[in-house]
């Protein structure tokens, strides 16, 4: 009767359950997720410090990346990603309606709800890409103007020189404290991506290597934006939840645009 009394129906509260067990389900992942190393960090770092070889994705095969959305003009925050949960919590509570009418519903077709719900929660960061027709090229291709390019695009990465700590580690430790100097460090690393592809942008760039130049400049701005969604969406644990796999998603976008303008520089070698 208090539960009626307060609004809340025995479906409801029953669906709160569910919800508590799609946390478990998906914990686990955004667990590993914060424990893991930043292979996309190590990509730039790599490339910072001159490192030729390409760098092999074993670890990453059969992944695929998640394409960026463009921005939304009419919204004023395209990034606010607060219903996540309640999308979450309707998507539960309409199955389990749906199953208990049926008279179908198991403690076990519960977890598989959970499982299923977790799995395919994901948000899209918006944010408005580079093109490749808007890089300013060079018809010179040879060897030597590649070493031109690569120390000029070193030059440009050089704003990340002064992240010296894991973006996840910086996360990890506001979750643990709720200090916000944690949430404002992130955004001062959020905004050296940013600097760093817009430093890239104003390069010239060998014909050649266009495709790959934007491919670079695109992850790491799709970088800056999930570390910027992360910090305005810190104190919604659904939203967290989800936007830590954007932030996979994103972090692979980096190692692979890294790897492959690597392969290209090892095939222009004499």
């Amino acid at each position: 009767m208090m539960r009626s009394e307060a609004g809340f129906s025995p479906i409801v509260v029953s669906a709160a359950v569910s919800v508590a067990a799609l946390l478990v389900v998906f914990g686990w992942q955004s667990t590993r997720t914060l424990q893991a190393g930043n292979a996309g960090v190590r990509a730039v770092n790599a490339y910072l410090s001159g490192e030729e070889r390409p760098l092999f994705l074993q670890e990453q095969s059969g992944s695929t990346s998640t394409p960026a959305g463009s921005a939304n003009a009419t919204s004023p925050d395209p990034n606010d990603f607060s219903n996540v949960g309640n999308e979450a919590l309707g998507q539960l509570v309409g199955t389990y309606v749906a199953l208990k009418k049926s008279g179908g519903y198991t403690a076990e077709q519960g977890e598989s709800v959970a499982n299923d719900v977790a799995s395919a929660m994901q948000v899209r960061v918006s944010y408005v890409p580079y093109k490749e027709g808007d890089i300013k090229t060079d018809a010179d291709t040879s060897y030597k103007r590649l070493l031109a390019y690569r120390s000029d695009l070193r030059e440009a990465l050089r704003p990340l020189l002064q992240n010296t700590e894991s973006e996840l580690d910086i996360f990890a430790r506001y979750i643990d404290t709720h200090d916000k100097h944690n949430l404002t460090v992130l955004g001062e690393v959020a905004q050296r991506y940013k600097e760093a592809a817009d430093n890239a942008a104003r390069m010239i760039v060998p014909e050649d290597a266009s495709v790959y130049h934007v491919g670079i400049e695109n992850a790491l701005l799709q970088f800056a934006i999930t570390l910027e969604a992360l910090v305005k969406n810190a104190d919604d644990p659904m939203a967290t939840l989800a936007l830590l796999r954007s932030y996979g998603n994103a972090e692979r976008d980096v190692f692979m645009s890294f790897d492959a303008l690597a392969s290209y520089q090892k095939r222009k070698i004499p």
